[in-house]
């Protein structure tokens, strides 16, 4: 089959397909960044905050979004690796609707709350306060296009198509660029324009990326008279797609109550800083993570577990390597990075801080993401959302002891980041050597039954 990852070299097609997930992530990470550092330096230190307020807060909702599309696409991964067609077109028609009407819902609710949100969970007052919100009502405009935009590109990569959605990002990263110099530096928009510049790249990418899946993929094509939801299809998805949906939200409510720790200790410019270098360090982890979760799902719907194993040892060899290397970098090079985003002395502390503890901390992370992808892409979504929530609940309880009970204060923030990160990692290594994610499959451990 086209883009099929059950046959063939399989560092080769880990490398191939990975490496377009890891451009489009960096792209993605790229413009965020492209935003702070020009709010950063041509509307002032407060606007960057707000911006860096925003991250857990978008983080939420377009982490729902990431959820439910990942839980789709895990389940037409498994069909296109068992070569069952007919259920594919049901489960891809079942994805849209479900994706889009959780996309109006999740729009209309971050609108309404938004100012509940910043000023009780976030913990945001004054100027601050009304920049965070100015910019977060005006994001929300693109939520249901990356809604759109996430179910297109994650259906994309589960029949092996991951270049796709690199395309795309290309062409809306360089309009969010141009866009945010003339509407922030020419316009002097401030905040405003920043976010403006970033509802309108999303809405491309959502565009474009729906007319290639639909001129590309008859397999993927939506068609009225066949667009109907199938409610084993929709059972399925959401079986696979809520623990993921509560996964994500997990990891984004951790940042929330974290973020209201380093904005109650006075250093939310340099945590910002530290937090988008951080993001952009951690794209190759992101991107083996969602490749292995694809190469798992075709694989386990094949019933080839021997090139799962084989797959799951490739890429922590490639991962490590690579993040050792970016770990390194991080560390040496730690203030310049902060510096770019215009960040004073008084904020400096925080981001050096960070990242310079946290730099050889990501070998733990990028061994527990592969781990977790091939988990997945199983279908044992369950374990990973318990893992992800009970790791979180830890960092924060113990980042707050720090910080309150033990006297770290602001460092307690990244104090708890490999605590957190090495019981995670635990959890999923014995989870993996037990052999239960193989379970999880939608035929169970002889999927490779269903093929016809």
């Amino acid at each position: 089959m086209e883009n099929s990852m059950t046959s063939g070299p399989i560092r080769k097609q880990i490398i191939m397909f990975t490496i377009p997930i890891m451009l489009s992530i960096f792209l993605q990470q790229f413009y965020a960044m492209v935003d702070s550092i020009i709010v950063g330096n041509y509307v002032g230190e407060l606007a960057l905050a707000a911006i860096g307020t925003n991250v857990p807060a978008v983080g939420l909702f377009t982490g729902i979004a990431m959820g439910m599309t990942t839980g789709c696409s895990i389940v037409v991964s498994q069909f296109f690796g068992a070569q069952k067609h007919a259920e594919i077109k049901r489960a891809v028609a079942s994805s849209f609707i479900l994706n889009i009407l959780l996309g109006i819902l999740v729009t209309i609710l971050a609108e309404a709350y938004a100012g509940v949100f910043f000023r009780y969970v976030l913990n945001v007052s004054g100027e601050l306060y009304e920049l965070a919100v100015l910019y977060f009502r005006i994001y929300c405009i693109s939520l249901l296009f990356q809604f759109v935009y996430n179910t297109v590109t994650n259906l994309l990569r589960s029949v092996g198509d991951s270049k796709a959605g690199l395309y795309f990002l290309l062409v809306a990263a360089i309009c969010n660029i141009v866009l945010d110099l003339f509407f922030v530096i020419a316009l002097h928009m401030g905040i405003a324009g920043a976010a403006i510049a970033t509802v309108i790249a999303h809405v491309l990418a959502a565009v474009t990326s729906f007319i290639y899946m639909q001129k590309k993929y008859v397999l993927l094509r939506l068609e009225w008279a066949t667009l109907r939801y199938d409610g084993e299809m929709g059972a399925l998805a959401m079986q696979f797609g809520v623990p993921i949906v509560i996964q994500q939200c997990a990891i984004y409510i951790g940042q929330i109550v974290v973020q209201r720790l380093v904005n109650s200790f006075d250093m939310t410019a340099g945590y910002a800083a530290a937090i988008r270098i951080e993001n952009i360090v951690l794209i190759p982890v992101f991107a083996f993570n969602a490749g292995m979760s694809m190469f798992a799902g075709q694989n386990v719907g094949a019933g080839e577990w021997k090139r799962v194993s084989e797959g799951l040892k490739n890429t922590l060899v490639i991962g490590l390597c690579v993040c050792l290397a970016l770990g390194t970098m991080t560390f040496i090079f730690t203030t310049p990075l902060i510096a770019l985003f215009g960040v004073t002395k008084e904020a400096m502390w925080a981001g050096y801080g960070y990242l310079h503890f946290c730099s050889f901390c990501f070998l733990l992370f990028c061994t527990y993401m592969i781990i977790n992808g091939v988990i997945q892409g199983a279908g044992d979504v369950n374990f990973t959302t318990f893992n992800s929530f009970s790791g979180l609940i830890i960092r924060c309880v113990i980042a707050y002891c720090m910080a309150y009970l033990w006297g770290f204060e602001g460092a307690g923030v990244w104090l708890s980041v490999p605590i957190s990160w090495g019981y995670s990692l635990i959890l999923a290594v014995g989870r993996y050597a037990s052999g239960k994610w193989k379970e999880k499959a939608i035929s169970g451990p002889g999927s490779g039954e269903m093929a016809e």
